[in-house]
């Protein structure tokens, strides 16, 4: 899979007319095409078990998914795992439905109100004793205390997969074993499906066990999601690029593209490929994806990731976040993803297992301070360094809390920075126990910060100057800012800082002052963006000065001078990013600036 986020190539690839374009969809028959495919509602869901009045006849089975493991060395060997916690229904020879039920731990079928613990009290299904065929169905969702998901083969038909097997009754039956098909891993990869299911069960399941403590909100399950998985196909084709090998969670629902979780099921008809169904880890990557939009607001601008370079800090929590969070459900130290399976042939890894419990060569490595805040890895790694220190459900309250937490609504531009501080002061609060931090070493050698000093620094109007007690934020140090075509440019030749403008006109005006001790300063030029934007994106910069040294405006003590105004702009939150150029400037000292409001104002920490 080739990692990317949809927000990239919503802007960098095409036009969006969503599925305009002819693509047809694999496995589907008929002529239609995306461009000609109506949205159809997925079926509603078992309304659950029905009494049955007078004789009966009991109706047991268990649910085995066939899968490919993710092994080290690819797709190259089979398992069986049971199906769990997924609907079940029973139907007559007319299609009528008879009874409906789930799969417990065990993939035994039983009434959906027959509970004890994660197994049926009475395991089997009740039906009318009633001479006839029947079929048994088990289906590629569940909508119950233990997961919420529908797998299903696109965004328009919503159908969703099954594995049955047909019966007889011939009215002298108490009770009936059925033998139900394995859910297939290959030819009509049903076990596809049903893996991808059973790995939103896994997480479930891991968050019930791991978030409970004396201060946190206990998890019980996650929020309904939609799966779009079919064989042979790539999401790509829903944005127009039916050759490019993708998985993604969409946050942002279209027309023809609705929110949900989408899973890359093969290229052009074809499973001999890159195919992420039993890629567990990218899997649950997107649910994490998911459980970020469920239970936090997420920030994400999308873009390009490689996991191996600098990137805007709110897609780096995103991505490590997501990262870290497979990790910890599948009980790993790694993440993992996969090319083809050995039943075609050849079987690899698409890449070398991004290893999270260390640093190790050339993967995301920091090399400047503060540089972890801009970094996908370097955020994992640290997250699940927490983990080792404290229990997860510390992780997970920082995660969730509507309060201390990202679900903070007063929380803006998320980002590792943010997260972190949160999680020290959660972890020395004394109302949560005040326990002794001990990670400060471990972030240090991710260049990780506990506060927002590198990006989103929250500023506000306030009388008299702090930039003299804050030098490294209010600075460019001597030896050269980055040009822009430095990987590491974001970091060394920019600062970030949060304004939450009140709507006063005496705070519209935004003013950058900024100089040398000795010589010509560093150019520095000042762009206010809107809250949701993309760094560098035109279209989201609501005010720019980029005049070249020396600016009008300026003395001979701060001869450089830009300023942006917000005049007739909404009251929000806006991000002010502050450039700096290496042209004409003196690399043997540093470069100082101060930001002001047009009231005389200085914007401070």
């Amino acid at each position: 899979m080739r990692r990317f986020s949809r927000v990239l190539t919503l802007a960098s690839w095409f036009i969006l007319t969503a599925c305009g374009n002819d693509f047809p969809i694999a496995g589907d028959n008929s002529t239609k095409t995306l461009a000609s495919q109506p949205t159809v509602a997925e079926v509603a869901y078992c309304p659950g078990s029905r009494a049955v009045p007078g004789t009966s006849t009991s109706i047991s089975a268990n649910a085995l998914l066939e899968k490919f493991n993710d092994t080290g060395y690819g797709l190259t060997t089979l398992s069986t795992a049971n199906i769990r916690f997924a609907e079940v229904q029973i139907l007559d020879s007319n299609g009528a439905l008879v009874q409906c039920g789930e799969t417990d731990t065990n993939g035994a079928i039983g009434a959906t109100d027959d509970w004890q613990g994660e197994v049926h009290a009475h395991p089997g299904l009740s039906i009318p004793l009633k001479a006839g065929a029947y079929r048994l169905v088990v289906n590629s969702r569940g909508d119950n205390a233990f997961v919420k998901a529908s797998i299903v083969n696109n965004p328009f038909a919503n159908l969703y997969y099954s594995v049955a097997g047909n019966f007889t009754l011939t009215g002298h039956e108490v009770q009936l074993s059925v033998t139900l098909p394995h859910a297939a891993h290959n030819k009509t990869l049903e076990g596809g499906a049903f893996n991808i299911f059973d790995q939103l069960v896994s997480a479930n399941h891991f968050l019930r066990g791991n978030t409970s403590c004396p201060f946190c909100t206990d998890f019980t399950v996650a929020p309904k999601v939609s799966v779009f998985w079919t064989p042979g196909l790539t999401p790509g084709t829903y944005l127009g690029a039916p050759d490019v090998a993708t998985s993604f969670f969409n946050k942002d629902p279209e027309p023809g593209l609705p929110t949900g979780i989408y899973i890359l099921g093969g290229i052009n008809g074809s499973v001999c490929t890159d195919t992420d169904h039993f890629d567990n880890s990218v899997i649950v990557h997107e649910y994490g994806h998911f459980m970020e939009y469920s239970f936090n607001k997420s920030d994400s601008p999308g873009g390009s990731h490689t996991g191996n370079g600098v990137v805007d800090p709110r897609l780096a929590w995103s991505e490590g976040w997501a990262d870290y969070f497979q990790a910890e459900v599948l009980g790993r130290s790694f993440y993992r993803d996969t090319i083809s399976n050995s039943e075609c042939g050849t079987a690899s890894l698409a890449f070398p297992d991004f290893i999270l419990n260390t640093q190790a060569y050339n993967q995301d490595i920091p090399q400047n301070s503060g540089e972890g805040t801009f970094r996908e890895l370097a955020t994992s790694r640290s997250l699940f360094k927490a983990t080792t220190s404290y229990q997860f459900s510390y992780i997970w309250n920082t995660f969730s809390d509507p309060s201390t937490g990202f679900a903070n609504s007063q929380f803006h531009f998320k980002n590792p920075g943010l997260f972190f501080q949160q999680l020290l002061f959660n972890v020395t609060d004394p109302q949560k126990g005040k326990a002794t931090w001990t990670l400060a070493d471990e972030l240090l050698q991710e260049d990780q910060n506990t506060n927002q000093s590198s990006y989103a620094l929250p500023v506000n109007p306030v009388v008299g100057s702090c930039y003299a007690n804050h030098p490294n934020d209010f600075s460019f140090p001597k030896g050269g800012p980055a040009v822009q075509g430095n990987p590491a440019f974001q970091v060394l030749s920019n600062r970030y800082f949060q304004y939450d403008y009140d709507g006063n006109p005496a705070h519209a005006q935004i003013q950058l002052h900024y100089t040398s001790s000795s010589g010509t300063p560093y150019d520095l030029d000042l762009y206010v963006y809107q809250e949701d934007y993309v760094f560098g994106e035109a279209s989201d910069i609501v005010g720019k000065n980029a005049n070249n040294f020396p600016e009008p405006g300026g003395n001979s003590t701060w001869p450089g001078s830009e300023s942006v105004d917000l005049s007739g702009k909404p009251a929000g939150h806006y991000m002010i990013n502050v450039l700096a150029y290496t042209a004409g400037g003196n690399a043997n000292d540093n470069t100082y600036f101060y930001l002001q409001t047009n009231s005389g104002e200085y914007l401070c920490p």
